[in-house]
């Protein structure tokens, strides 16, 4: 596992990200999550999908409040998981999702040009809500590039090892190309961006 910079002056260890290799032939576990790495964040959460009636896709952040990469089982049993955000397939030119919060309002705008995508925070929230935020639309965009016809076909992308979100931008930024950046309306802070890699199945242990 990659530890990125020095815990405690720059970096906190916030979540894994997984996808398990086997995840199209289980139902036991979800297909793309996210585990925290201890109690001081929301939770774990999972990525639902659908399909909107205009056949376009959208996204639900399913929160299991409290859960860590430690419990077991990770996930609230079905039903009574609840649901953090949604994102929606935006009307407007320019932007792509919508990101709305359980009580109907909009928090943020993702956006798409020239194959780079941004999310523009829109409301303010805590930081625990921001860092789950941003690390549910890292998986939202993992899901979006592993899914797609060309990487089953030339085999990139593969499943397995989770990503660790730590609150470092230029990690990001290293790790990435130029698909991600996020800029928050109302806070000049940057938090919750890709760390490095962790075990297969999102456990494994902090750096």
């Amino acid at each position: 596992m990659l530890c990125v910079g020095p815990i405690e002056s720059q970096y906190r260890h916030l979540f894994y990200m997984s996808h398990p290799s086997d995840a199209q032939y289980r139902t036991d576990i979800p297909a793309y999550y996210i585990t925290a790495v201890d109690k001081e964040t929301l939770g774990n959460i999972h990525l639902g999908t659908s399909k909107s009636r205009l056949r376009k896709m959208e996204f639900e952040a399913l929160l299991s409040s409290k859960q860590t990469a430690s419990d077991r089982p990770l996930f609230d049993e079905a039903g009574k998981a609840s649901t953090l955000f949604t994102a929606r397939p935006a009307k407007l030119m320019g932007s792509r999702y919508n990101w709305i919060q359980e009580d109907g309002s909009q928090v943020a705008v993702e956006e798409g040009k020239d194959d780079e995508d941004k999310m523009v925070i829109a409301a303010p929230m805590t930081e625990e809500m921001r860092d789950a935020l941003v690390a549910v639309w890292m998986l939202k965009l993992w899901y979006e590039t592993a899914e797609t016809r060309q990487a089953k076909r030339e085999g990139q992308f593969p499943v397995g090892p989770g990503l660790n979100v730590a609150n470092s931008v230029s990690e990001l930024e290293r790790m990435m190309p130029p698909v991600s950046s996020y800029q928050d309306w109302n806070y000049a802070k940057k938090v919750g961006t890709l760390g490095g890699f962790a075990g297969a199945g999102g456990g494994g242990n902090g750096c």
